[in-house]
């Protein structure tokens, strides 16, 4: 490359020879040309060093951020997860949906509506998926508490009442609401068709005030009701 330059450089002077200029003139420039050169070939390979050097850098970088991806991939593999919602199938989706919202207060973010199978839409693929092919058709519903948890509500052409409280089996058999006035609430579900299927009980009697009650819904359905956190329920230790 140096030579190069200072071939370029010849020309350029012997073209400016010809305006007159003396040899010794020349001569003086092209030394200093060649110093110049000098100079950029060192800088040069300065500038390469230190891209070597950064390119190593950058290795160890990425080698460190990959250990640092691994490890907390690993460490949050173990953090709790939130609770996102449940599922409920009744016979009657819309007054399911009323029943909720007007002795819960949950609020509606999906209305009643009717899905189909077929396979052009994402979720009538993910329902064939899920309840195999012959489904049919079905009615849903969205819900939301007062915490953020999702109630999906389900309406099935089959649907089918629950003969007895197979509490044994395999399932999700219940799920559970939290309310400090439970006599009130009871109260409420009661006269909106529902049932109380216990006494209200003590956890802790005498002790601490956390209570509960099994209840169910005008569609069969059975919850259980909290006078408090499940948390604080049994952070001390149960029974």
């Amino acid at each position: 490359m140096k030579h190069a330059l200072i071939s370029i450089a010849l020309l350029t002077l012997v073209l400016c020879g010809c305006s007159g200029e003396k040899p010794q003139d020349l001569r003086a420039k092209i030394a200093d040309m060649e110093i110049e050169l000098d100079g950029m070939e060192n800088e040069l390979s300065e500038a390469r060093a230190r891209a070597g050097d950064l390119k190593t850098e950058l290795s160890s970088t990425k080698s460190k951020l990959k250990n640092l991806e691994e490890r907390a991939a690993g460490e949050m593999s173990d953090y709790p997860r939130t609770f996102s919602h449940i599922g409920i199938s009744v016979p009657d989706v819309e007054k399911a949906v009323e029943f909720y919202r007007k002795v819960m207060g949950w609020y509606v973010i999906m209305k009643p509506t009717v899905i189909k199978e077929e396979t052009e839409t994402a979720i009538g693929i993910m329902c064939t998926d899920v309840f195999g092919k012959g489904w049919g058709s079905f009615k849903i519903a969205h819900m939301s508490t007062g915490d953020r948890i999702g109630i999906e509500i389900f309406e099935f052409r089959n649907n089918e009442k629950p003969k007895e409280f197979d509490y044994w089996k395999t399932s999700t058999f219940h799920f559970g609401v939290q309310d400090p006035n439970l006599e009130g609430l009871v109260a409420k579900i009661v006269s909106h068709g529902g049932k109380q299927r216990m006494p209200i009980r003590e956890y802790y009697p005498g002790k601490k005030p956390y209570r509960m009650v099994y209840v169910e819904d005008p569609f069969g359905l059975i919850f259980e009701l909290y006078s408090h956190s499940y948390e604080l329920t049994y952070s001390q230790g149960a029974y």
